[in-house]
């Protein structure tokens, strides 16, 4: 849709130009260092050159992400034909009717918000089923499809990561600690 992205040394993308639906296509590579990704997560992340500091480019700072889809390929190839279909998706932060699960429901009118995040880094991460296996050295081609109507809920800043094992709920606040039994002193 006529928007530049760059990339930085550390793979964090910052988009500007026009704002309009657009969709961001990443191709890469897995690492060859022997392991199996078990799901992606993207982090948005905010920017003073965002509107309302992103990380959405919309003008409170949201985004609507409608799709993410992955592909990928055998290693040492350079067609990407699997898709992924994940097993689920999991955010920071939801905008109501508007969950990470949204993203890979295969519907346009759908997809993962965050108005009242906004301002602040927030991360979805996608599942990969445990029988789905992306081989060391694979091509990948990951897609950010942004469809929402008003052509003015794109992503401004985000970073996109293959992770070994998704996240495990944290609780708020950490147990408290046992009590220790005192010393007797002799």
């Amino acid at each position: 849709a006529g928007a530049t992205a760059a990339i930085a040394d550390d793979g964090v993308v910052l988009v500007t130009g026009n704002l309009a639906k657009d969709t961001y296509t990443l191709e890469a590579e897995t690492p060859t260092v022997g392991w199996y990704p078990q799901a992606i997560r993207i982090d948005v992340l905010p920017d003073p050159s965002l509107p309302a500091e992103g990380p959405g480019r919309s003008p409170g700072g949201n985004f609507v992400l409608s799709t993410f889809a992955v592909r990928f390929g055998p290693p040492g190839g350079s067609e990407a034909a699997t898709a992924v279909a994940f097993a689920s998706a999991k955010a920071t932060f939801e905008q109501d009717k508007y969950g990470a699960a949204s993203a890979i429901d295969d519907k346009a009118d759908t997809g993962w918000a965050i108005s009242g995040g906004t301002g602040k880094p927030q991360s979805a991460t996608f599942e990969i089923p445990a029988d789905v296996k992306i081989p060391p050295g694979a091509p990948l081609v990951i897609t950010l499809d942004q469809q929402h109507p008003d052509g003015a809920h794109a992503i401004g800043k985000f970073k996109v990561s293959l992770i070994q094992s998704p996240p495990q709920a944290q609780p708020e606040d950490p147990p408290p600690e046992a009590p220790q039994p005192e010393q007797a002193e002799s």
